[in-house]
Order: structure tokens, then sequence, then C-alpha cells
């Protein structure tokens, strides 16, 4: 940044820090209630919203970058919030999620959604108790 303002003057530099993080700011609200508004749709209708959840994770860490001061953050933010690259972005960062868990760098523990496990090893289903409820009077009551 101050080879920056050396070069371009402090002034020019100093608008860039203000817009991008403005940008940034108004990205993360706006992107946020597509994001939250999808992913309710997706729910709604049943279907895994797992597209979603990892654009909208790389909309947060770009509206994050451009919020930070740095001509070379703000290029990464650009790139992570712009329509075009964001999938793509997605898409890397799913494929590198996934070798690092592969390759045991990463490590995933189930969640409530897969069961009620009480450890990661329990693979057995949980046991099910069906009742049906009838009303029983008593003698007492009938008289």
């Amino acid at each position: 940044m101050f080879q920056l303002g050396a070069e371009f003057g402090f002034w020019p530099v100093f608008f860039e820090v203000l817009i991008s993080a403005w940008l940034g700011l108004k990205l993360l609200k706006l992107l946020g209630f597509q994001v939250v508004q999808q992913l309710q749709q997706k729910v709604a209708l049943g279907q895994n919203p797992e597209g979603e959840l990892l654009v909208a994770l790389v909309s947060l860490i770009g509206g994050i970058l451009l919020i930070l001061p740095g001509v070379i953050s703000d290029l990464l933010g650009l790139v992570c919030v712009l329509p075009f690259t964001r999938s793509f972005v997605a898409k890397l960062f799913k494929k590198s999620l996934i070798s690092k868990i592969q390759r045991g760098q990463v490590r995933v523990f189930p969640g409530f959604s897969s069961g009620f496990r009480t450890r990661p090893d329990q693979t057995e289903s949980p046991q099910v108790i069906d009742v049906s409820s009838e009303r029983i009077t008593s003698h007492h009551d009938e008289k």
C-alpha cells in the first residue's frame, strides 16, 4: 500500500481502500439475502443445498477480502464475488476439500443429520419404539 501511495499518491489509494470496503459490505449484504432465499427454496423443495452453501461460503470470503485493505485482497475478493467466477472458485474449493479429506488432512465427524449415534464408530441404527395410544378407564371412573 505504501508503494502504491508513493506511485499514485495518497488520495487515489485512500479512495480505492474506501470504495473496495464499501463494495465488500454492500455485496455481503446483497449476497447474504440472496443466498438465504436460495437455501430456503432448496430446503422447502427437499433438495440438498450443497452447491448454494459452497457459493455462499466463497461469496462471504470474497466480501471479507474486499473489506480488507490491499490490492491483492481486492482482486481475490472480486474473483470470489463475481457471478461468472465464483462458481468456478466454489468447485475448486470443493475439489480441494474432498482431496484433503481423502488424504486424512481434514476429519469429518457426523452431525445430527446422520442419525443419533453416540460414538463415531457406532454403525447400528437406533432402536425405534412405536407407540399407539388408547384411552383406558378404570372401574373407579365408571361409577
